[in-house]
């Protein structure tokens, strides 16, 4: 999926009573309004989690989409397929829960990177490798800034938005500090 350029998927629905066009494209998922330019919903890819449907034959024809790593009592988003007859909303429903349900199983079993693990909460690093010394570093700023461990685990574990040495790319600092700091508190 990942990487493989689709066509995008489109139809027109209804979500909380207002008509509009559900897009599956490479970026997302989107709906936008009839009458306006942007989408008052925007999904990326790596967020959608699960997903229900109506059963096929059933008077409306519906789809329900959640977002991935959202507590149970989020109510996700309901779209109903307007297409007519009703075979024709059946069979373009049935084309986004294909490629949705596959997102979804994805990013629920995101694909491991080959490469090892630095250290507890650090990616492998990207680039030159780190020395033991500098992992522990990191490691202890990490430990002694949970606001900094929760952005880490954030932009780098979780969504790889950015690589490792790109998190730490302006923050040399926080680094070059802790030996400072130790020295600090023997004295």
């Amino acid at each position: 999926m990942a990487g493989v350029s689709e066509p995008p998927l489109r139809s027109p629905v209804s979500y909380m009573k207002q008509r509009g066009t559900l897009e599956l494209s490479n970026t997302g998922l989107s709906f936008t309004q009839d009458g306006h330019d942007a989408p008052i919903i925007s999904m990326k890819r790596h967020e959608i989690g699960t997903i229900f449907a109506s059963k096929d034959g059933a008077p409306a024809t519906r789809l329900k989409v959640h977002y991935m790593n959202v507590p149970k009592e989020d109510q996700g988003y309901n779209f109903l397929f307007l297409a007519q007859p009703v075979d024709v909303a059946t069979r373009e429903r049935n084309a986004f829960k294909d490629v949705l349900a596959k997102l979804g199983a994805q990013n629920k079993n995101p694909v491991k990177p080959k490469a090892p693990i630095a250290a507890p909460g650090l990616a492998a690093p990207v680039g030159p490798q780190l020395s033991t010394a500098e992992i522990q570093l990191r490691v202890a700023v990490l430990e002694k800034n949970p606001e900094l461990q929760a952005l880490h685990n954030e932009l780098v574990i979780r969504a790889r938005t950015v690589t490792d040495s790109e998190f730490w790319l302006g923050r040399e600092v926080c680094i070059l500090l802790v030996p400072f700091q130790q020295f600090l508190m023997m004295a």
